[in-house]
């Protein structure tokens, strides 16, 4: 063979080769995946919580709050359902409560979910009653932007709850910190 013709058949053998051993695509990044879980599904209590010694049933939502003039946080828990619909990072659902809470339900909204299991996500109540999920009717966020929540999905578990108390304000009883926690599992 003449020199040219070789090398050009040297070229297209290297190139083939290539292409065969990526399987005609880029080769996969290296390294740990930045995709996030999929946490699509329903997650319900009671769960255990292993935070106490001992650890204690709890159940799928639980509400703490303290009235102005309180000395002590009171405390509401109740079953329910957390629903998630999951896209990418990104999610949205529904909830619903009973058992010792008003009957309620409401929407998930502005979730998303990073790679290692962080999660922050908004509820919306009944526009009629925007708060009526929380316990509190009639009543109104004193300071915007408190009720987001934060938290993990790990494995099975949903574990979030508002980053800090929040404020609202009621009309027969004033002024009234408030936190949320969700706690179910899938």
């Amino acid at each position: 063979m003449k020199p040219a013709v070789t090398a050009g058949f040297l070229a297209l053998t290297c190139a083939i080769s290539v292409a065969t051993a990526c399987g005609g695509r880029a080769a996969p990044p290296s390294g740990p995946s930045t995709s996030a879980p999929q946490i699509g599904g329903s997650y319900s209590g009671p769960t255990a919580d292993t935070s106490t010694t001992p650890s204690q049933q709890v159940s799928t939502w639980t509400i703490k709050f303290t009235r102005a003039g309180d000395t002590s946080a009171r405390f509401r828990s109740c079953t329910g359902t957390f629903t998630i619909q999951q896209t990418g990072s990104s999610f949205t659902g529904s909830f619903t409560q009973g058992g010792s809470c008003a009957a309620v339900s409401g929407e998930v909204a502005a979730g998303t979910v990073r790679s290692d299991g962080a999660v922050t996500f908004s509820l919306m109540g009944p526009a009629s009653d925007a708060l009526s999920w929380t316990g509190f009717s009639q009543c109104a966020v004193a300071v915007s932007g408190t009720m987001d929540f934060t938290g993990t999905i790990n494995g099975a578990l949903l574990d979030a709850s508002f980053a800090h108390d929040a404020l609202i304000q009621c009309p027969n009883e004033g002024a009234v910190s408030l936190n949320v926690r969700i706690r179910g599992n899938r």
